[in-house]
Order: C-alpha cells, then structure tokens, then sequence
C-alpha cells in the first residue's frame, strides 16, 4: 500500500531517490488516492524479484515488504533472488526485509537467513525470534558498530524513533 515508501519519503525527502517495484497496479492506484501528499517515486507495477535481476551496483539500501497474506512469495526466498539482490547493491549496500514470524515463517526463517549468510552479514532486528515480524538487516561489507553509529547519527531522536533506535542496538548477528 506503499507506506513504507511514505515513511522514507517523509523521512528523507528529496534527499532520497526512492524506486518502487509493485506487482498490483491496483495498489499503486491506492496509494495515490489516499496517501496525504505526493510522493516522488519512481514506481515499476511487476514482479520485483524479475526488476531487482536488470540491477548492478543501483542501491544503496533495497527494502523487501512482500506478502501474500502472511507468507514472503518463494520467489524472494530463493538463492537467485539473493544474488540478485547482492549484484543491486552498492559495496556498502544494505537489504532488509520484514519477515512475518507465523507458524510457517518461523520454518523458512532459519533456511532464509542461511541463504543471506553466504553473500551478507546477517543481523536480526527484534525483541525476540518469536514476536511477530523480525526485521532482517543484511550488510554487504558494513559491521554491526559502524551501522549503529550512523543510524545513531542520522535518525531523529523522538518518542516514537526512540524505541526504534533501541530496538538497531540491541540487533543480534545471526
């Protein structure tokens, strides 16, 4: 529905050059008709894991919030897609995907993040493995402490970005 787009966008403004790839036009349609404001985006309605392949070395950051209800497609949890994801990204490049911890998921997290630890470093983002959604942060070549360091630097110290930030410091390599 396009609110993480939202977010980064308020966030970061015209600052950041943000490309979105949708599978549902519909959803783009959504998006325009009830988000408050426009939003510069550059938005490719198809499958994501075909538009990430015609990327080298685009990205600095690539965010994955794919569902089909409560489940990731497989076609981004396979090994080609996280080649395709490490080829996108920059040399400092970082992945995150936010990955629903249901009955299933808890099954396919551990052979996802195996599947990560080949080509990243894999950082999990949460209170515990069992909480509802685990935010995974995959790092091309930056360590935990200087990711910390900047997200410390550049997010705003609020009361609702405190609990985020706290949540970055106490990631867990997986």
């Amino acid at each position: 529905g396009g609110t993480v787009v939202y977010q980064l966008y308020k966030l970061f403004g015209k600052d950041a050059k943000i490309d979105v790839a949708e599978i549902s036009a519909k959803m783009k349609e959504v998006f325009e008709k009830f988000v408050p404001e426009k939003v510069e985006a550059s938005v490719f309605v198809g499958e994501g894991s075909e538009y990430v392949k015609h990327k080298k070395s685009t990205y600095d950051v690539i965010l994955l919030d794919a569902y089909v209800n409560d489940k990731i497609p497989d076609q981004f949890l396979s090994y080609d897609f996280v080649s395709s994801i490490y080829a996108a990204l920059s040399i400092n490049g970082l992945f995150l995907t936010n990955f629903a911890m249901t009955f299933m998921g808890a099954f396919a997290y551990e052979q996802y993040v195996s599947m990560l630890k080949t080509r990243f470093e894999v950082y999990r983002i949460s209170a515990a493995i069992t909480e509802g959604n685990v935010i995974i942060l995959a790092s091309k070549s930056i360590p935990k402490e200087e990711l910390i360091a900047k997200i410390r630097a550049k997010m705003p110290k609020t009361s609702d970005t405190l609990p985020l930030l706290a949540n970055y410091e106490k990631m867990k390599k997986q």
